[in-house]
């Protein structure tokens, strides 16, 4: 039986001796076909991001923009609320000028109101000129 069994192990070892090669080389072979397909992706990603940098240069322009204006924006509010505060009275004083001004134009000191019309009471009756100008009423009662 000792025999048999060094005879077994002797056989695989020539297979492995025979087939292990064989396998390097089938791996090797896969090896490169994946190499190859991923140079061939990386070959396109570049292409895409190629075609991506122009869109990306103009949102990088219009961010660079809307935070100038942005800057620029505070910096106006900044100043006018400084020029408000500095000049406050000046602005108090005109408001109270232009106001005088248009309440003296719209209503003047010397208006007089207008004096009341007598009307009559709401249950008194008015009086009819002519009877063929009041509609005759119809008899529902048939």
């Amino acid at each position: 039986m000792n025999m048999n069994m060094d005879l077994v192990l002797e056989s695989i070892k020539k297979l492995a001796f025979v087939c292990l090669p064989i396998a390097g080389v089938v791996v090797l072979v896969y090896v490169a076909l994946l190499l190859k397909e991923l140079i061939v992706t990386l070959k396109n990603l570049n292409d895409v991001i190629k075609k991506l940098d122009a869109p990306l240069n103009t949102v990088e322009d219009l961010s660079h923009t809307v935070d100038e204006v942005h800057h620029k924006t505070k910096e106006t509010v900044a100043k006018v609320a400084e020029a408000t505060m500095e000049n406050i009275e000046t602005i108090k004083t005109w408001v109270e000028e232009t106001v005088n001004d248009v309440s003296s134009t719209v209503c003047p000191k010397q208006v007089k109101a207008p004096a009341k019309k007598e009307t009559a009471p709401a249950n008194a009756e008015v009086p009819v000129k002519n009877e063929a100008e009041v509609p005759a009423k119809e008899n529902n009662n048939a």
